[in-house]
């Protein structure tokens, strides 16, 4: 019966591209008709039109025809809309929004004075870089800390719950007024807030510099921020 079935494919494959030569002379709404030996597989009064040579099959044999493929139709209109999917998981730990930045800033305060820049933000948090200049003989590179939230922690002080515009000296690094002094904290900072957003940075590859390349500070890195789902 295998042998049969390969008999049968192949005949029909060899129809079918006859067929498909011939339709272009003939016509696409031509057919290839023909009978089958069940035992056998051969093939038998196979012409064009929709039944064999001889009308019927003879006993013992079934019947096939073989169509052409016509030219494919238009598209057809579109469907309605359909119904709204479920509700997907809750967020739980997936960020809904993310932030990356490299900062680079420089700062010049008078003697006795303070200047600051934001240099991130995201969310209700805002970092500033903060230069003090010859504050009892001391000079000060900062990065600031703020949020507008209520109830917001960071690391330095893990167990006390900050209030709206409370600002934090995450990190720091000082020097003698108009000595040079460049160095990192070896501490990472990070900090979250009620409304899921997380701010931080890693310590050694954030720069303080104080009295170095012109300024009389330079605060240099990269801070990250994202939002979770609380």
């Amino acid at each position: 019966m295998r042998n049969s079935l390969l008999v049968f494919v192949a005949v029909l494959a060899i129809a079918a591209v006859s067929a498909v030569a011939l339709a272009a002379d003939r016509g696409a709404d031509q057919r290839l008709s023909g009978c089958m030996d069940d035992q056998t597989g051969e093939v038998d009064q196979v012409r064009f039109g929709k039944t064999p040579r001889g009308g019927e099959c003879d006993e013992g044999e079934t019947p096939f025809t073989l169509g052409v493929r016509g030219r494919r139709g238009l598209q057809g209109p579109e469907g309605p809309q359909g119904p709204q999917g479920p509700p997907g998981p809750p967020g739980g730990v997936f960020v809904a929004a993310n932030d990356f930045r490299h900062f680079y800033a420089t700062l010049d305060p008078a003697d006795g004075a303070t200047v600051d820049q934001v240099v991130f933000t995201h969310g209700s948090v805002t970092v500033e870089a903060r230069c003090r200049r010859n504050i009892g003989g001391i000079d000060y590179a900062e990065l600031v800390v703020t949020s507008t939230e209520n109830g917001w922690f960071h690391e330095n002080d893990e167990n006390t719950a900050q209030t709206p515009g409370t600002e934090v000296v995450a990190q720091s690094d000082s020097a003698v007024t108009d000595v040079a002094e460049f160095d990192n904290d070896r501490d990472d900072f990070v900090m979250a807030t009620p409304a899921g957003h997380v701010v931080g940075w890693d310590g050694e590859s954030t720069a303080y510099g104080l009295n170095v390349f012109g300024h009389r500070c330079v605060i240099a890195g990269q801070i990250w921020g994202f939002t979770g789902n609380p």
